[in-house]
Formats: C-alpha cells, sequence, structure tokens
C-alpha cells in the first residue's frame, strides 16, 4: 500500500481526475463492479480505468477478488465525504448569481439556508428567466404575498387571469413608482376590478427592499434579485423553514409601513 499522504492530499489527487471522480461515484452507486462494467458507462479508455483501480487498491479503497472490484470500508467514507463535499461546491456555485446581488449586509439572512434551493438564474439565453419562474409560482398557489420593487408584463397577465378565474388570492406591497406604473398601464381596468371583488389587496410603502419576496402556499419562499438596471439575475424558491419565518418577518415589517390603495387611486 502507497503512503497516502495527508487528508489534503486526498483531495487533490481526486479533484485533479474527473475520471477518479466517477468511477468512485460509480463504487458507491453499484458495489461490486468490473472494469468491463464501468467501461461501459464512462467515457474514457480502458487504460484510464485500469490505472484509477490500481491507484484505488494501492490506496486501500478498493480491494479486488476474481476481477471484481468493491469499496473498503475506508474507501466508503472517502467516497461519502469527498461527493458530499462536491455536492456542497455545487451547490454554493448554483447560488453565486444570487449572493452576487443580494443586499446581505442589509438583511440579516442566513445564505447557508438557501443550500440545495431551487435556483433559476439569468442568462444569455434566457435573460428573463427569474421572473418567468417566479410568475410560474402563481399557477401552482391559492394566495400569494409579496413585497415587489418592479413589477413585469408577464407576472401581471399570469396574476390576472388566475384571479380572474378564482384561483388566487393576492397582497401585493409596492414602492410608490410602481404604484404609478400599475395606475397607468393597459391592465390598470383589469387590477382595479380585482381590487373591487377583494381578490387583490394592493398596499404602497414608502420603501420596499431592493429584492422581490413572495410568500405562498405549502411554505414556499421566493427571492428574486435584479442587477442594478432592474434586469433579473436570479430567483431562489425554497420551503426552508428557516427561510420562511425570516421572510414572513421581513414582510410584517414592510406591511406595518404601508397603506392599502383602493382601486378609485387607480386611474
Amino acid at each position: 500500500m502507497a503512503d497516502n499522504g495527508d487528508p489534503l492530499e486526498w483531495i487533490v489527487f481526486l479533484a485533479r481526475s474527473e475520471a477518479r471522480v466517477d468511477v468512485l461515484e460509480y463504487l458507491t452507486e453499484h458495489g461490486e463492479t468490473t472494469q468491463s462494467d464501468v467501461a461501459a458507462e464512462i467515457a474514457v479508455s480502458e487504460r484510464t480505468i485500469t490505472r484509477t483501480f490500481n491507484q484505488f487498491v494501492d490506496r486501500g479503497w478498493v480491494e479486488t477478488e476474481s476481477r471484481s472490484y468493491r469499496l473498503t470500508s475506508v474507501g466508503e467514507l472517502v467516497a461519502r465525504e469527498f461527493l458530499s463535499l462536491t455536492g456542497s461546491f455545487q451547490e454554493i456555485e448554483a447560488l453565486s448569481p444570487f449572493c452576487r446581488w443580494f443586499p446581505t449586509a442589509a438583511y440579516d439572512l442566513d445564505i447557508s439556508k438557501l443550500l440545495g434551493a431551487e435556483v433559476t438564474a439569468h442568462s444569455e439565453s434566457e435573460p428573463y428567466a427569474p421572473a418567468r419562474a417566479q410568475s410560474q409560482l402563481l399557477e401552482r398557489t391559492n394566495t400569494y404575498r409579496a413585497l415587489l420593487p418592479s413589477v413585469d408584463l408577464e407576472g401581471t397577465e399570469v396574476a390576472y387571469e388566475e384571479m380572474k378565474a378564482g384561483r388566487l388570492e393576492t397582497e401585493l406591497i409596492v414602492p410608490p413608482r410602481i404604484k404609478e406604473t400599475m395606475g397607468n398601464h393597459e391592465y390598470t381596468p383589469l387590477l382595479r376590478e380585482h381590487i373591487a371583488a377583494g381578490r387583490l389587496v394592493l398596499r404602497v410603502a414608502e420603501h420596499v427592499p431592493e429584492f422581490h419576496l413572495g410568500l405562498a402556499d405549502d411554505g414556499i419562499v421566493q427571492i428574486g434579485v435584479e442587477d442594478d438596471s432592474g434586469l433579473p439575475r436570479a430567483l431562489v424558491e425554497t420551503t426552508d423553514p428557516d427561510v420562511r419565518s425570516w421572510g414572513e418577518e421581513i414582510y410584517s415589517e414592510y406591511r406595518a409601513q404601508s397603506t392599502t390603495v383602493p382601486e378609485t387611486d387607480l386611474c
């Protein structure tokens, strides 16, 4: 058995080769296997697979008998911890567009609670994907409360149709400039109709956060961030109870500072 070095060397050894990680993952998922089975599933040369198995055996992570290979108890621990580490870093990478634009210093949100959350990020091919994901929630919930620093046409259309069908009741808190936009829009008569019918409560607060906060049924929380030009950058959706409690607290704080807009105020 080779000198395995320190634990940091183990991490570097695995991280430097995608093939090593793939073989380790395959062994974790399939248990006892052969090199031929692995070669049929992993797109690397048989020589690379043979070398990888020999390295794992040399380190005491894999044992072999009659051309079959399986993880040792140490190998199982290495695989579990390393694959967990890579999974965590993948979750962190997915969150990075959100963290880039969320005002962490101003709002006491534990970002670690968002690990594993569903993240929809802006891309060159789908620049409005976060806004679209936000709108899609309106089709899956019966009640929706939100702090809105901005509005978009697609979301307004979806909300209108869901309220018209009697499937959605909504309360929105917006800043004065957004209230003015909503009062000078082609959908203004429709919004007035929903306010009069009690399906929509529109409230105005002098200030709202720079991010979108949506609270829906089943403990769902959406947090959306925009760049300095107002382009949506990322939307996080989670049911983490601590994030929900944080969202409820933020919403209540701004609601207490807001006033209700009657339908007559929308011209």
